[in-house]
């Protein structure tokens, strides 16, 4: 049986799987992503990481979620910038495994706030 793909809120839990595909896949993200010091692939950096965008999502100016192929963890999406104002507005932005046919490198993140 095939299994699905769905998009969940990110959890602490998701440090250790995350932290996998980042050391995993980090050759393929280089041209992409900024230098990380060393502490951001291991599940202690990724555990950090998440309790920041947690916090983001707590005070409602992201929305960090994984992508999951059944019960795998197999990306990460984040929707960041949430401007709450008379235009709502987010910059999405996400990774996920080159290997994986189900999903593929995002080359370019939106920066900046959209509500400028």
């Amino acid at each position: 049986m095939p299994s699905s793909t769905s998009i969940r809120l990110i959890e602490p839990a998701d440090a250790a799987p995350i932290a996998a595909h980042r050391v995993r896949d980090a050759e393929a993200f280089r041209p992409w992503e900024p230098a990380q010091p060393d502490d951001f692939f291991t599940p202690e950096g990724q555990a950090e990481r998440i309790e920041g965008l947690l916090a983001g999502y707590r005070a409602g100016t992201v929305w960090p979620g994984v992508v999951l192929a059944g019960d795998e963890v197999i990306g990460q999406i984040t929707v960041g910038g949430i401007c709450r104002s008379r235009i709502c507005a987010a910059a999405p932005s996400a990774t996920g495994s080159p290997r994986s046919p189900r999903t593929g490198a995002t080359p370019e993140t939106p920066s900046g706030s959209p509500c400028g």
